[in-house]
């Protein structure tokens, strides 16, 4: 029986994905695990069935080797939990006042002191407290308090501490993003500004909770969420330009925005994914290669897994980004196969298809975790998704024009085009929260959970038996 290699490849990363989640609930693994598959693995070179066995073992033992490592960092910083500590870390969030007017900040690179001990655990530490007047991102802090529970992501939290400045960022970047978001403020409302930077890096903390809680109604969320759809834009729009020209040109520009989105952005789990996914699909097109959607799906979550298993036990978003990918890869074409035959549909039938099928997956995440599902998400990503890319470029135009001068009458016309656009969007997802019903509160068990997606798979496994290749570029179309 040969199996292909493609085939492997997907397997050896569901095996890892497997490993480090299971990593959790075992104590330690046998090495016997590790010496068996390490004499089976070289059977792969054969692509016998029997090379699938040694092909998990193996990925299924270094992802638990990968998580225990990780795990036993953690461990180090739970032992401290109700005792009085002294943090030092970098500040990577922007601050925000919590309704307790305490700063709140999240920090990286973290030092714990207690009496004599020092610990240096991975992960991030959520900080609450007073001292310090400003605490801007990549800055150096100290803060002194009692150490508490972490939540999601954070391996522990810590409320009313005194937070000290001890190295301010001398970040040319950081600098830059800070002018940027000053021009933006400048010449646009606080409502449309805060919904550009939104749009284009993320940052939700000056977006209002009213329109905050108008965008998770009407479904779209998403649009001001670092996804891979933000990075996308801006690969997508110099792969169109200069792919035609020069190859090597636009691989360059390529990486260079993404190492710079991140930077810009910061790591999170979608972005993470969403790097890996643009990665792979850039190096499959520059070699001119082909790519099954599910090798593609399975790398990229084996790939951000790995970077940090935090994602896989602990963060919702990047379950819900893997559904979403899901959903677009492997149902999405499905179901435009079958309704279009093979005529290639226009733009904004294409973003309902694949809005559908997004939506399709990630619901019932959503009626578990959240216990809410949005009636109008499809409507409302036909009547903005279209407008996103439109409005990333002039956004990022208005900022960068503003930089040279504001009276010019170019700057003047991108700014003013840029507040209708936000303004429609802001007003769009207004009128589609007020709709009665618009907003459903459901939930599900984690069996019905279990069940629904178990459904899903199977059928779009069925679906995918004789399934196409796609050109890693269609991704960046």
């Amino acid at each position: 029986m040969k199996i292909r290699t493609s085939t492997m490849v997907w397997l050896g990363s569901g095996g890892i994905l497997l490993g480090l989640w299971s990593a959790q609930y075992i104590d330690r693994i046998s090495v016997w695990f590790y010496v068996v598959s390490l004499i089976l693995l070289p059977v792969i070179r054969f692509r016998k069935f029997i090379s699938v066995i040694g092909l998990l073992l193996c990925t299924f033992t270094l992802g638990v080797f990968r998580s225990q490592a990780w795990l036993s960092s953690h461990r180090a910083a739970d032992r401290l939990i109700g005792q009085k500590v002294v943090v030092e870390g970098r500040v990577i969030t922007d601050s925000i006042y919590d309704d307790r007017r305490q700063t709140e900040i999240e920090i990286d690179q973290v030092t714990i002191y207690i009496k004599d001990n020092t610990i240096k655990p991975k992960g991030k530490i959520r900080i609450r407290g007073f001292g310090a007047p400003l605490v801007l991102r990549h800055d150096i802090i100290r803060a002194t308090g009692k150490l508490n529970s972490g939540f999601g992501t954070r391996i522990a939290s810590m409320s009313f501490t005194s937070i000290e400045v001890l190295a301010r960022s001398g970040s040319k970047l950081e600098e830059f993003r800070r002018s940027f978001s000053a021009n933006l403020f400048s010449q646009l409302s606080d409502q449309d500004a805060s919904l550009a930077l939104g749009i284009l890096v993320g940052q939700r903390s000056s977006i209002t909770d009213q329109n905050q809680n108008n965008l998770r109604a009407a479904g779209l969320t998403h649009i001001i969420a670092v996804s891979g759809y933000n990075l996308s834009v801006l690969v997508r729009l110099v792969r169109r330009r200069l792919g035609r020209l020069s190859k090597f040109q636009a691989m360059v520009i390529s990486v260079t925005l993404i190492t710079l989105f991140i930077m810009i952005a910061g790591a999170s789990a979608s972005i993470v994914r969403a790097a890996w996914v643009i990665g792979l699909s850039l190096a499959a097109w520059y070699v001119g290669r082909t790519i099954r959607p599910i090798v593609l799906l399975m790398l990229s979550a084996a790939g951000s897994v790995w970077f940090n298993p935090d994602f896989i036990w602990y963060d919702i978003g990047w379950w819900l980004s893997f559904a979403a990918f899901f959903g677009v890869l492997m149902i999405g074409p499905q179901l435009q196969t079958r309704i279009f035959k093979n005529k290639k549909p226009n733009f904004l039938i294409q973003v309902a298809i694949e809005s559908l099928a997004a939506s399709l997956m990630t619901m019932p995440l959503i009626m578990w975790v959240f216990t809410r599902v949005s009636l109008v998400s499809l409507l409302a990503n036909i009547l903005v998704v279209p407008l996103i890319p439109i409005i990333m470029v002039l956004s990022f135009g208005a900022g960068i024009m503003i930089f040279i001068s504001s009276k010019f009458l170019l700057t003047k016309l991108i700014t003013a085009i840029t507040g209708l656009l936000l303004s429609y969007i802001l007003s769009i997802s207004a009128w589609l929260a007020s709709i009665p019903y618009s907003e459903l509160i459901v939930s599900i068990n984690t069996a019905q959970l279990l069940t629904i997606y178990l459904i899903i798979i199977v059928a779009t496994w069925v679906l995918h038996q004789k399934t196409s290749l796609i050109k890693p570029y269609d991704l960046l179309e």
